[in-house]
């Protein structure tokens, strides 16, 4: 039996020039969950991450903690298919259509431009666009955008990448994002589009959700866990 243990990175720079960095929270994060990790475990035989700065930051900071502790860890792995979806690409791409057949978006939206927008009113223009993307509501109008089932078939070969480089026994880390995890557990699970989406809305900042692989069987054995952050402030969705 080995173990595959996926971790989202920790809090991004939401609502900043550059999302795609942690913040200093993030940061914080990541290395309460090294010195969890290196206190109680599980030490790592291998660790993936995602191609995106905030994954790989995450990963970088727990493997110097481990470090500095002087203990034995291996290099960090990139594999591709770890990284996110693009929702932020398909929030631009529909947008002005969807503001022509939706008054309640069009709400929100003008909400973010005279100032009165708060980080939920981001939150809900974001959920709604993606609730029709998942659905294929969007096939036509964002055709540039990788597709929602393109996204989960080409997560779905990372796991079947990474479950073949796994020696019987092994613990593997993987450093990857919300949406990432959210497929694998919902595909794990047999759950619809929306039920996916639902539970990426949860995944925590830091969180780890844990399978154990045993020839072709996949199970999930834990889900968003967070022993490292006992602090309610520290929890975080971003």
């Amino acid at each position: 039996m080995s173990k595959l243990i996926f971790i989202r990175h920790g809090q991004a720079s939401f609502m900043q020039e550059n999302y795609d960095l942690l913040s200093n929270k993030g940061e914080a994060q990541a290395k309460r969950l090294g010195e969890h990790l290196v206190a109680f475990g599980p030490h790592f035989d291998r660790i993936y991450a995602g191609p995106l700065v905030r994954q790989q930051q995450t990963a970088e900071i727990v493997h110097a903690v481990f470090t500095a502790n002087g203990l034995d860890i291996p290099p960090i792995e990139t594999v591709i298919e770890m990284e996110e979806h693009h929702g932020p690409a398909v929030v631009e791409q529909a947008m002005p259509f969807l503001l022509e057949q939706d008054p309640k978006l069009m709400e929100l939206v003008n909400q973010t431009k005279d100032g009165n927008a708060t980080g939920r009113t981001y939150f809900k223009i974001y959920e709604i666009v993606l609730r029709k993307w998942v659905t294929g509501e969007l096939d036509e109008i964002t055709q540039e955008v990788e597709s929602w089932p393109a996204f989960n078939e080409k997560v779905a070969a990372g796991v079947q990448q990474i479950k073949s480089s796994i020696q019987v026994g092994e613990t593997v880390g993987v450093f990857t994002s919300g949406g990432t995890i959210s497929s694998i557990v919902g595909s794990n699970l047999g759950l619809q589009a929306e039920k996916i989406l639902e539970l990426n809305s949860i995944v925590n900042n830091s969180s780890m959700t844990d399978f154990l692989v045993s020839g072709d069987r996949f199970t999930l054995n834990g889900f968003n866990r967070l022993p490292h952050l006992t602090d309610k402030e520290m929890i975080t969705l971003v």
